[in-house]
């Protein structure tokens, strides 16, 4: 594979359920999908996938793909935003409860509220373009398949503020490396989250 070959271009709406297959099966051994599945198991990827097509059909925002010989192998979703999950709330003793039970303990349900809180309590305030997901199979990685798709994701976005969060140390290097700036750290179910900035 030569990167020459790779083509960028935005998602076409007929390709949603491909790219959220292709981000199920990039994200299957990630830390996040991990912890709040708790399993990296095919049944696990399928209900990830199936949860995927609904954004990306509903609310694809700027998905652009990579592909090899009109073979979809990565993508970088991007919305503008001012603060997520604004409407997103504990009920009373909620928050409590979650931090006082064991990981494996809490629903599904529980540990995505969780990631979803920490992800609203550190997302700027002020308008900026929001990373997520941005995503490559991971018989691609390591090619420069992603550092294709981030330029392209940078070269659009010139002139605005960009931020994103991750939760492995390899992944926050890679967007210091492009400019990103480390402005917060927090632990999120059991993980180390780096939330990272790019003005």
């Amino acid at each position: 594979m030569r990167l020459d070959d790779i083509e960028i271009r935005k998602m076409h709406p007929s390709e949603a359920e491909k790219v959220a297959e292709v981000d199920s099966y990039a994200y299957q051994n990630d830390p996040i999908p991990l912890v709040i599945y708790q399993s990296n198991s095919e049944e696990a990827r399928k209900t990830r996938e199936k949860n995927l097509i609904g954004m990306y059909t509903n609310n694809p925002q700027e998905t652009y793909v990579a592909l090899l010989q009109y073979k979809v192998i990565g993508l970088i979703r991007s919305f503008p935003c001012t603060g997520l999950f604004k409407q997103l709330e504990y009920a009373e003793g909620e928050h409590e409860h979650i931090l006082n039970n064991k990981i494996d303990e809490l629903t599904q349900e529980q540990r995505q509220k969780w990631w979803y809180m920490t992800m609203k309590k550190h997302d700027l305030q002020t308008p900026h373009s929001h990373v997520g997901p941005f995503a490559v199979l991971p018989e691609y990685q390591g090619k420069g398949v992603g550092s294709k798709l981030f330029e392209e994701y940078l070269k659009r976005n010139t002139g605005t503020t960009c931020y994103l969060e991750t939760f492995t140390e390899t992944n926050a290097e890679f967007y210091q490396k492009r400019g990103y700036a480390l402005i917060e750290t927090d632990d999120v179910l059991g993980l180390k989250g780096y939330f990272l900035r790019k003005d």
